[in-house]
């Protein structure tokens, strides 16, 4: 199995390496400590995990650049201590993520929004759960709490340009609406 994973690794990053220890797996989701560096595979390429400890932002980077910068995400320390410890950490919004849910924000994140803050991350996710749920109307709301999050930003409310809106119930709840272009 390392061996499959070492070979997939070098043929992705086109240097040799080393050793590669799994820190978490989920379906085609694959977190690893590649040669000291965090990796992320997400069934089709691999990303090394960078960050930026002021904001602090996380970077997937391949091919020498950034395919995505997640502002105001995790630390790949953080990351790497939610794999190793099993426990939670706590988002700038306030959301709680063990590993699996930092991994799918990130897969999410490289293919949906390349250049973006947590909290817009959070929300394209919420939305997307909203649809799953048939959350498309006031009679099938759902409450917030439901998706997973404490909140979701102004700005897919707001937005009268949006084809996805987040529209909300007298009692909370919310739902998408969205809008034939």
């Amino acid at each position: 199995m390392e061996s499959d994973l070492q070979a997939l690794f070098e043929t992705e990053s086109g240097i040799p390496v080393r050793s590669v220890t799994p820190l978490y797996r989920e379906g085609e989701i694959l977190l690893a400590d590649v040669d000291g560096d965090l990796y992320l595979w997400d069934g089709s390429c691999a990303y090394r995990i960078g960050s930026h400890p002021y904001e602090p932002c996380t970077y997937l980077l391949r091919g020498g650049g950034i395919s995505a910068a997640i502002h105001n995400a995790f630390e790949a320390d953080t990351i790497r201590f939610a794999a190793e410890s099993g426990e939670t950490v706590r988002s700038i919004t306030g959301n709680d993520y063990g590993i699996g849910r930092i991994c799918r924000l990130l897969v999410f994140a490289a293919k949906d929004c390349p250049d973006s803050d947590i909290g817009y991350v959070e929300g394209r996710i919420a939305i997307e759960k909203m649809k799953e749920l048939g959350a498309t109307s006031p009679e099938t709301a759902v409450r917030v709490s439901e998706l997973g999050v404490r909140g979701i930003s102004d700005r897919f409310s707001r937005s009268k340009k949006r084809t996805e809106r987040v529209l909300y119930t007298e009692d909370g709840r919310a739902y998408v609406r969205i809008k034939e272009r």
